[in-house]
């Protein structure tokens, strides 16, 4: 009973330093983003205005004459004025691939998530790179979240979690699952096959 409890303990300790350290990382790239904003304050935008104002004012003009761009992105592009605007569907480079054509998950047959993540990261040992730093996948984080970000449903999706993994199942459970819900659904969409489910995108992509 002590051998197991020291096993459990240790397992636990992993996952929480395991979670101060992805906690710690989503900080730094946050206060990157946010440096990076004030850099480009400072700079006046790459030599435009800067000034941000309501979408319900399109066309402003800022004191120098030049034009300003909507906080939510909102006629930036005078003609396509939704694209890249915040509150619009993700854009879609391949065709949904729902199981019922509507809004079920596919792959009910397929290996989970995790089991796809184990096979394909598995390593023995750790493997440094010497040409790339942590700012290298900071700098992908930032560009990510500064394009897109969906929000979060209310559906229940946990994804399985392979029996005896190292992390998620050191004790060979064979029940456990990593808890995950659905992205929120885009209002009026995944009413029929004719108008499958789509996703918004919180923010502004410029």
């Amino acid at each position: 009973m002590d051998t197991l409890h020291t096993h459990e303990r240790s397992a636990l300790n992993h996952l929480e330093t395991t979670t101060l350290i992805h906690t710690a990382c989503r900080m730094a790239a946050c206060l990157l983003a946010f440096a990076f904003a004030l850099a480009l304050l400072a700079c006046g935008g790459g030599g435009g205005s800067t000034e941000l104002v309501d979408a319900t004012t399109p066309g402003a003009v800022a004191g120098d004459g030049s034009a300003i761009m909507s906080i939510d992105g909102t006629d930036n592009n005078e003609e396509h004025p939704l694209w890249g605007a915040a509150g619009t569907a993700l854009r879609l480079d391949v065709p949904q691939d729902y199981a019922d054509g509507v809004a079920a998950p596919a792959g009910s047959t397929r290996p989970s998530a995790r089991a796809i993540s184990n096979a394909l990261c598995a390593q023995a040992e750790d493997m440094p790179s010497e040409t790339a730093s942590d700012f290298f996948w900071l700098w992908g984080q930032f560009l990510d979240h500064d394009l897109d970000l969906t929000g979060e449903g209310e559906e229940s999706f946990d994804i399985a979690v392979p029996t005896g993994d190292v992390w998620f199942d050191p004790f060979g459970l064979g029940d456990e699952v990593i808890p995950f819900h659905r992205s929120a659904v885009l209002a009026g969409t995944g009413t029929g096959v004719d108008n499958p489910r789509r996703h918004a995108n919180l923010i502004t992509s410029y």
